[in-house]
């Protein structure tokens, strides 16, 4: 593209149109909810670059309760749709609508924890009629069953999830563990421990961008709490802390951009789901704000929620 310092005329726009950079913003999906019995069908979405409600994308083939969902930059795959089952679904990031069928788990489940670089998506733990230690994994353009990737520690599920293009961390979840653990996405194998978070926390939020990972809410022994921590996923350590969110609460959904890390729905003290979407800006510390609202109330969505320029991508 030639260097003009002055004013081009149209025919020379037209001319070099095609390589002008194309913006694409970080659009964020929220799958399901356990609001209803045998979850919902229900997909929400919203753009994090701008605050405001979410609107509906689409919908899963049938009422999902707990689902683990995870994107690239054109799809976004949901682990476990029905209410424990082994079937993934995806979307088109960029088009709505519903969802389409892309393969089987190796065991009906739910709460898993996800993460995904480029062309990677890895699903950990999660319940199949108990708590399981498995890893498996697809190629996310390619749809079809899900390869053994490898095995956590221990038997987890609700775990939060974080990553960056080369790491995927794992942390905390039950049987309310303060343990983190992270893998090597290119690469098949079990895990390696990284840190501890400052308490055992389990169906709490996980996101941030490729730099930090952020994790957010939580419940342990009876309790919730507001707290957010984060960590340097490039270094192995324990997690700091970062701020508070607008409410305490449990099963929140979480996903991250470069600059923001967005907060979605949840479960608070009186026992009610709330619609509530908040955010923090990654790269400071500091307590969450008001972003919107979610069409309607979600709930057990701790891993529910992804978009397509996540810290892996």
């Amino acid at each position: 593209m030639p260097n003009y310092n002055g004013v081009w005329s149209l025919t020379t726009q037209l001319q070099y149109a095609a390589d002008w950079p194309v913006f694409v913003q970080s659009r964020a999906l929220v799958m399901g909810s356990s609001v209803g019995s045998g979850g919902v069908t229900d997909t929400d979405f919203f753009n994090i670059e701008t605050t405001g409600n979410a609107a509906d994308f689409g919908n899963l083939s049938t009422g999902a309760y707990s689902v683990s969902a995870i994107s690239s930059t054109t799809r976004a795959l949901g682990f476990s749709i029905g209410v424990t089952a082994n079937v993934i679904e995806f979307f088109l990031v960029q088009s709505t609508g519903n969802s389409t069928d892309f393969g089987d788990m190796a065991a009906a489940s739910k709460a898993q924890a996800t993460v995904s670089n480029s062309t990677r998506a890895v699903a950990a733990g999660g319940e199949e009629g108990s708590a399981t230690d498995r890893m498996q994994y697809v190629t996310m353009a390619s749809a079809g069953n899900t390869t053994d990737f490898g095995n956590l520690s221990g038997v987890r599920q609700l775990a939060a999830p974080a990553n960056s293009t080369t790491r995927g961390v794992f942390a905390g979840g039950t049987s309310s563990t303060n343990v983190m653990e992270y893998i090597t996405t290119d690469t098949t194998g079990n895990v390696t421990d990284f840190g501890d978070l400052a308490q055992a926390d389990t169906q709490h939020s996980g996101g941030g961008n490729s730099t930090r990972g952020i994790f957010a809410g939580r419940y342990n022994s009876g309790s919730m709490s507001n707290e957010i921590q984060y960590i340097t996923i490039a270094n192995t350590g324990n997690a700091s802390d970062f701020g508070d969110l607008t409410v305490a609460r449990l099963t929140v959904g979480g996903t991250g951009n470069a600059t923001r890390h967005v907060n979605v729905g949840g479960q608070i003290a009186s026992g009610a789901f709330v619609n509530t979407i908040d955010y923090i800006t990654v790269g400071t510390t500091g307590n969450a704000s008001d972003f919107g609202d979610c069409t309607a109330t979600k709930g057990n969505g701790h891993d529910s929620v992804c978009n397509n320029s996540h810290g892996g991508l």
